[in-house]
């Protein structure tokens, strides 16, 4: 068995800086600027980060905004080990919620946020995505329910898409997640420097702090568009309505779906190339959707779907805590 070591390391510079190295891939970078903004780096995805990240957080309570940047962050890969990640997040999520009723919590996705990580980027008040941000929930495919799952409906987001996104574990690319509005501002990387260099020296009062947000951001690419591009959006927002926004329950869910696979199959041979391009696109979402759903626990997406249709956006702390009693529930039944 490996010890794990939490080194603390002060440096007294300019700003107050706390380092916590947890682990060899994980650590949580914290410092304070002297505007007074907080600023968080977290990379890897090891359980014990978010202990470190939770008390991190509670030294920024009397900070006047907060930065997060999170790295490449994917979850566990053990089931076991992506519980325990899970219950650790909704802790750190729920400080973050808590700050962000105050003042601006900016949180940046450079890389991958899945699992718990996409949790804390949907709990900040304004959340930055990259070129390279690919956000999903892909906790079913080992057995839990995505604890991060109810944050979704706080946020606003149509019901269907968040169902869909809970279910099926899709890798969203920058473009879908500001067309959900997952992400309410997207960066260039060659912005992204001269973006946190403002916010660190910037004035310390809330309109101000978010100066550099308005400056330094613009439209996500529409290149990068898969679930909303231009032409076939609607059509597959229709489908995934219907497959995912009108099943009665998880079953009927997966009927849907490949009925839907079947009706728009022979559409891909159509002589028309509009009608084509949308059929497409419709069987390559609704073919990944349901392979996605073969390859995971059907008990976990029977509880996800549940959980879904069951959580408010005003409940979102017991949503998520309904999530956790099911993951450990279903871990139980497994052995």
């Amino acid at each position: 068995m490996i010890l794990r070591l939490i080194t603390i390391v002060s440096i007294a510079l300019q700003s107050r800086v706390l380092a916590l190295s947890v682990g060899r891939s994980t650590r949580v970078f914290s410092c304070t600027h002297p505007n007074g903004m907080c600023e968080l780096r977290v990379d890897g995805g090891e359980p014990e980060m978010y202990d470190a990240l939770s008390v991190s957080l509670e030294m920024c309570a009397a900070a006047p905004g907060v930065l997060l940047c999170i790295g490449n962050a994917p979850p566990c890969g053990d089931g076991a080990q992506q519980l325990l990640q899970n219950k650790q997040s909704v802790n750190a999520q729920a400080t973050l919620r808590r700050l962000a009723l105050g003042r601006p919590v900016i949180a940046i996705a450079e890389e991958t946020v899945s699992g718990a990580a996409a949790g804390l980027w949907m709990a900040a008040s304004h959340r930055v995505c990259t070129r390279s941000t690919i956000f999903s929930l892909p906790e079913c495919r080992v057995g839990l329910c995505p604890a991060s799952a109810p944050v979704l409906c706080s946020l606003g987001i149509e019901p269907h898409m968040a169902m869909y996104a809970a279910l099926t574990g899709a890798q969203l690319t920058a473009h879908d997640c500001a067309s959900l509005q997952l992400a309410t501002h997207f960066a260039q990387a060659e912005q992204m420097p001269d973006l946190l260099n403002e916010l660190r020296r910037c004035p310390a009062a809330s309109f101000p702090m978010l100066v550099p947000l308005q400056r330094r951001t613009e439209p996500a690419p529409s290149y990068q568009a898969s679930l909303f591009a231009e032409g076939v959006g609607p059509s597959i927002n229709a489908t995934i309505l219907e497959v995912f926004g009108e099943a009665e329950d998880a079953a009927d869910c997966a009927l849907r779906l490949r009925a839907a696979l079947e009706r728009a199959r022979p559409l891909t041979q159509s002589s028309a190339w509009r009608t084509r391009e949308c059929a497409d696109a419709v069987v390559d979402i609704l073919d990944s959707a349901d392979k996605a759903l073969r390859a995971s626990s059907p008990s976990a997406v029977a509880a996800t779907f549940d959980m879904m249709r069951s959580c408010t956006s005003s409940d979102v702390a017991t949503a998520q805590e309904l999530a956790i009693t099911t993951d450990e529930r279903l871990r139980l039944d497994d052995v």
